[in-house]
Order: structure tokens, then sequence, then C-alpha cells
């Protein structure tokens, strides 16, 4: 019988992925195969009771759908060795690599779905953008449903991946910046770490979620906590002054420009 799905490498977010996917028991441990360079790790997940391959076309061959979580780097020297048949639905989370290259360079594959996860995923708690080459309605929600173990799934276009590469690949990096920032604040107000960290990240989660159910806008939502000669406006006015919101467009800028050149690279 062949698993419902292979994953080709048990890195970081293949392993959070992994992880998601059985906590919500979407997935038995025996439907699941695994190929992982690692042989310590390759031992360790056959040791938790996964099905394990000594190759990556292997399982591929023996999979409805082929998970690909492994370094862009390593994609030509595993493109190289692989030729699947065309039952396989291929999920690729490798940045940088557009499925039409895929589809060129492995023998064999005739669909594929791109997505781009972000750290979160490891607590379920993480965004998936999702686009699609060639593939079958039916196989389209149960990719949705997979990755929606790991979190929220959002379809983009696929020239748009750069961009959501700025916003949620990259973007907790910038979240935890902001609240590095407001734990030093409430240290130098004379707060300990903890108490400063919990009202931060809990600030943070609240704020967030205000935004997601609000229909009101961001702005609306900033005024709303400023009262005239209060104290919130004090900080408002200051962090205009500095630019911060022109500072933050300017880094997802660069980051989106940086991952333009990466896949013309690649």
């Amino acid at each position: 019988m062949k698993n419902k799905l292979g994953i080709i490498g048990a890195g970081v977010m293949g392993q959070a992925i992994l992880n998601c996917v059985i906590n919500k028991n979407f997935l038995s441990k025996n439907e699941i195969g695994i190929y992982e360079i690692s042989e310590e790790k390759l031992n360790k997940l056959n040791q938790d009771g996964y099905k394990t391959y000594d190759s990556a076309n292997k399982l591929a061959n023996d999979s409805e759908f082929t998970l690909i979580s492994i370094k862009p780097q390593q994609f030509e020297l595993l493109a190289a060795d692989m030729k699947i048949n065309d039952e396989t639905t291929i999920i690729s989370i490798m940045a940088g690599i557009k499925s039409e290259t895929i589809l060129n360079k492995i023998k064999g594959a005739v669909s594929v779905a791109r997505v781009m996860p972000n750290t979160p995923c490891r607590i379920g708690k993480g965004v998936c953008a999702i686009s699609f080459n060639n593939v079958e309605n039916k196989n389209q929600d149960f990719i949705r449903n997979l990755l929606g173990c790991c979190g929220i799934v959002v379809d983009v276009e696929e020239n748009l991946f750069d961009a959501v590469t700025s916003v949620s690949g990259s973007g907790p990096a910038y979240v935890y910046m902001f609240i590095e920032g407001m734990i030093e604040g409430g240290l130098d107000g004379g707060l300990s770490y903890e108490q400063s960290k919990k009202l931060a990240v809990n600030t943070v989660i609240g704020a967030a979620n205000m935004v997601n159910l609000s229909e009101e806008s961001t702005a609306i939502l900033t005024e709303r906590v400023c009262s005239k000669g209060g104290t919130t406006i004090e900080a408002v006015n200051m962090y205009k002054e500095k630019g911060l919101k022109e500072t933050i467009k300017s880094g997802i800028a660069a980051c989106r420009k940086r991952s333009e050149e990466i896949s013309r690279s690649i």
C-alpha cells in the first residue's frame, strides 16, 4: 500500500509539518514515509515508528504526495537522481525554486504545489502561502487540509511568492525585533524581564487578534488607543517622526529584492 505522504528531508520545517500532521491526527505514522540524508535522523524516525527509505526516488514512487523540504541549494543534486511516476503530486517548500523548474528538472513530474511556510508552523500557528501548477482539485483540497494542520493557508499566485517571502516567510523576525524593543523599553522603566516579556508578548497577541477580527483599519484602531494629550500619542508621534512604518516597508522591500535575486540565480 502506498504512503499517503512521503517527506524528503526531515529538517526544521519538514519535521514541523510532520509533527503538526501527527498531532492533529490528520495522518497516522503508517501512512507516512520519510527519506533523510542523515542516517542518525533516519534511524531515530524509524525507531519512532515511521517507514523510512534509503533513496528519495523510491520514496516518491511509493507515495501519493511527496513533500520536498530540503535546502534549495540541494535541489539540483536531488533532481538529477529522480525519476518518478505521474501519480505522485509534489509539494515543495524550497524557497526560490519555481514550480516550472521542478517540473522541468524532475523526470516524470506533472503536478506541483509550491508552498511558503513560516517558522511558527512549528507550533501549529504558522502561515502557509500556496500556489498550484496542474494539481487536480481533490488533491488541492488534500494539500490545503494537510498544511492547515500547521496554521493558516493562503492561496497566492506564484509570481507573488517573493512578496510572500518578504511579509510572512521572513516576517516572524520583524515581530521578534519589535517585541525585543518593547521588552527592553519595559526594563528601562523598571520592570523585571519576565514582567516585561509577559506584558509585551500578550499585548502583541491581543493587538494582532484585534486587527484580525476588526473591520476597522489599523489606522483607526491606532487612533482609538490614543487620547489627545495622553500617553500613547507621545509614543505614536515619536514613531511617526522616526519613520517607523517607512522603515518597516523598506526592510520588506529589501527582503523582497533579495528573494527575487535568489529566485533568478537558481
